[in-house]
């Protein structure tokens, strides 16, 4: 979280870490872009636009699953109608990030890459994401048979289902504000009905815990609490 040029979408987890570190992954989750003279501008991730959910990954063909560690599998109770997992506000880092590795771990199991850092293609960002790293482009078989694991970001940050999204979403750049963050309101790029947030120039001094900050005020105005 140290680059102010590239820009952020913010994430369950390390938000702005991600999103500074790449988001070049924050996000989200990426839908991250370089812009060498604005500065990043950041909305919560649409993490519903997948198609069918077929398939799963990580099939070991053993019948016997009585021993089987199943600590980074999501509870039977967290899944959605959709079959997918379901973030949510109060997630502890890691389970979010049990979560994301395992459907990163179903993407490398149907054909897509680890992006060690020598590949060309951007990473995929994701909070609480850091075990794994997927190189992008994925395949579509790839994300077509892991679509039922791609998790669901908590029902506060969408727009559709949270009728107070926009108030909570100018509370959480308030609180930023308040708390020393250079940030200001703006329009989502994608849907100008929406809000976003963007920093004051491409040349701002982010605070140590900017990431802290971030976190935290997001939390507070959405209604989660670790």
């Amino acid at each position: 979280m140290t680059d102010p040029t590239t820009t952020a979408t913010p994430r369950r987890a390390a938000l702005l870490a991600a999103a500074l570190l790449l988001v070049g992954t924050l996000t989200a989750c990426g839908t991250t872009q370089d812009t060498a003279a604005d500065p990043p501008v950041a909305s919560v991730p649409d993490s519903t636009d997948d198609g069918t959910e077929t398939g799963t990954g990580g099939d070991t063909g053993d019948d016997d699953t009585s021993g089987d560690d199943t600590s980074d599998q999501p509870p039977a109770d967290d899944a959605t109608p959709t079959g997918r997992p379901q973030l949510r506000m109060d997630d502890s880092p890691e389970r979010e990030a049990a979560l994301w590795t395992t459907y990163d771990q179903c993407l490398l199991d149907n054909g897509a890459q680890v992006n060690d850092g020598r590949q060309a293609g951007v990473a995929a960002a994701t909070g609480g994401r850091e075990a794994i790293v997927v190189l992008q482009p994925v395949p579509e078989e790839a994300t077509t048979a892991c679509a039922d694991l791609l998790p669901l970001q908590p029902p506060e940050l969408d727009p559709d289902i949270n009728p107070d999204y926009h108030d909570d979403f100018v509370a959480w750049v308030t609180c930023m504000q308040e708390k020393g963050m250079p940030v200001h309101l703006t329009k989502d790029s994608g849907d100008p009905t929406l809000p976003s947030w963007t920093y004051d120039d491409s040349d701002v001094v982010l605070p140590d815990d900017a990431d802290v900050i971030e976190e935290d005020c997001m939390l507070a105005a959405f209604g989660g609490d670790r």
